[in-house]
Formats: C-alpha cells, sequence, structure tokens
C-alpha cells in the first residue's frame, strides 16, 4: 500500500512537470530501494528536468545503469527533454540495440513534443528500415503522436515497457 501511494505521488509530480519538484526527485532516486519506485523517479525526473541539463547527465548515466526498468524508464524520461544531440545519440543507439524492450522505450521516447528534433529521426531511412522491424508495435506511436494523434497511442507500450499501470490522465487519457 505504502509503495503505491508513493508511486501514484511520483506519478502526479510526473504530470504536473513541475521543474520546483526535481531536486526533491533527484535525491530520492539516489536513495531508493525499489525498483519500480525508481522506474516512476527516473520517468518523473525526465518531465520536471526537460531543460535541466543535470536531469539530462543523470537520465543518460542511468540509461547505461545494470538494473532493466531503471535503464527503460530513464529512456521514457529522456523523451520529454529538450532537442540535445547528446540524447539524440543515445536513443539512436538503443534502437540498434539487441534488447527489444529497450529499443521499444527509445521509439516511445521520440513521442513526446518536446522531443521534436528527435523525431526527426523516426522520420528517415533508418527508421523505416531498422527500427519498424525491431521495436514491435511500438514502433509506429511515436511517429503517430508527433504528427498529432493523442497520447493514448502510446499507453499500452508504456505499460509493457515501465511494468506500469498506475493511470496518468492528464498525458494519456486514462493509460499508463
Amino acid at each position: 500500500m505504502r509503495l503505491t501511494l508513493r508511486r501514484e505521488a511520483i506519478v502526479a509530480m510526473e504530470q504536473l512537470a513541475a521543474p520546483q519538484g526535481l531536486p526533491e526527485l533527484m535525491k530520492q532516486v539516489r536513495k531508493e530501494k525499489d525498483q519500480q519506485v525508481t522506474g516512476s523517479l527516473w520517468r518523473a525526473i525526465g518531465a520536471c528536468g526537460a531543460k535541466d541539463a543535470k536531469a539530462r547527465a543523470a537520465l543518460l548515466k542511468a540509461t547505461k545503469g545494470k538494473d532493466a526498468l531503471a535503464r527503460r524508464s530513464a529512456l521514457l524520461g529522456l523523451g520529454w527533454s529538450e532537442p540535445n544531440e547528446d540524447v539524440q545519440e543515445c536513443l539512436a543507439a538503443m534502437l540498434a540495440g539487441t534488447d527489444e524492450v529497450e529499443r521499444a522505450a527509445a521509439a516511445v521516447a521520440m513521442g513526446p513534443p518536446r522531443a521534436t528534433r528527435v523525431g526527426s529521426l523516426c522520420s528517415s531511412r533508418w527508421w523505416r528500415a531498422r527500427a519498424r522491424r525491431s521495436c514491435g508495435p511500438a514502433a509506429p506511436q511515436p511517429l503517430e503522436v508527433l504528427r498529432g494523434a493523442s497520447y493514448e497511442r502510446l499507453g499500452p507500450s508504456l505499460k509493457r515497457i515501465a511494468d506500469d499501470d498506475i493511470p496518468r490522465a492528464r498525458l494519456f487519457g486514462g493509460g499508463p
């Protein structure tokens, strides 16, 4: 019960995307022991720290960590980052990687509107040739969102990628 409540509070922070909450989220992610809470924290850090270089650096570092759920959640968090070459390179590298779920996480991370420059990769010949074959059903979703579709298109993939079923009504119309 307590973990669920904590995760719901973190999800609320993610939906608000308030930069004022970033310092506390950064402090908590360093101390957290629960994998699912850590995953929720990385996503919230991405949303609250979209314009913050330290948050972006922490997310990039987390994409290389040992915990698979934290890596995937950090990838999703990077989707909120302002256009940045390091983020674009990281997402492209993950799309070319061997782990299907991490490829899907990188694909979905290209959907949020703050990553529209990264989204140009979705339209590239490389994307059509490689990512669509290797990311499964998540592949077309970010491109659809970038073209104006509702975030709800990302919900099913997010649930699978982040092992998270907490509703995010503000972002996804009730989906994860």
